[in-house]
């Protein structure tokens, strides 16, 4: 849990950073951050990697997500996945999180930043009850659940290429069934750059 406040402290300062500071001392970096703030960017993002629920169990997860960025605003509309890293114990648990979010972009050169903020449907399971302990596996209970979540995702891109980039993706989920956290390794695909 303690992640996850971590988390919404680093969207909270870097929120408050990106709305109130646009003050940039060398003339190069000022010219490079105004030609990419009037471009429309849009791309395709890839990924997987690791998340962590506030139960404390360990998942596989992938991402795939659209976004749009207009002016340093940034819209997603985000797909992630998770499965449970787990031999012992039945059933596997896994969670499904569909979510729009808003928030902004940084870009310095071939690197951008963002923090976005959003909506999210999440559906899973849980364990519930213990049925049966059998050998080396626990059989437990199926508790199945919808909700709704708050996203928050921070990003750090290299786009060495215009229509190609790659980062890395933290995220987390705040929700009354199983807030989540994690990273990604992504791939980025689209217009990304002028």
């Amino acid at each position: 849990m303690s992640l996850i406040k971590f988390l919404i402290c680093i969207f909270l300062l870097t929120f408050n950073n990106i709305s109130f500071s646009n003050e940039i001392n060398d003339r190069d970096l000022f010219e490079t951050k105004s030609l990419q703030d009037k471009g429309n960017f849009y791309w395709l993002n890839i990924g997987s990697g690791l998340t962590l629920s506030d139960s404390s169990t360990l998942g596989f997860g992938s991402v795939l997500s659209l976004s749009h960025e207009h002016e340093r605003r940034l819209y997603s509309l985000r797909f992630l996945g998770s499965n449970e890293l787990n031999l012992f114990e039945k059933p596997s648990l896994y969670l499904l999180d569909l979510g729009l979010l808003y928030g902004y972009m940084y870009r310095l050169g071939n690197n951008a930043f963002s923090i976005s903020s959003g909506v999210s449907l999440i559906g899973g399971n849980k364990k519930g009850k213990l049925i049966n302990s059998e050998d080396f596996t626990d059989e437990y209970e199926e508790i199945n659940y919808v909700t709704i979540g708050l996203p928050l995702e921070l990003q750090a891109l290299y786009i060495p290429f215009k229509y190609f980039g790659l980062g890395i993706t933290f995220f987390g989920n705040l929700n009354n069934e199983k807030s989540y956290y994690g990273s990604m390794l992504t791939f980025q695909f689209g217009k990304l750059n002028n």
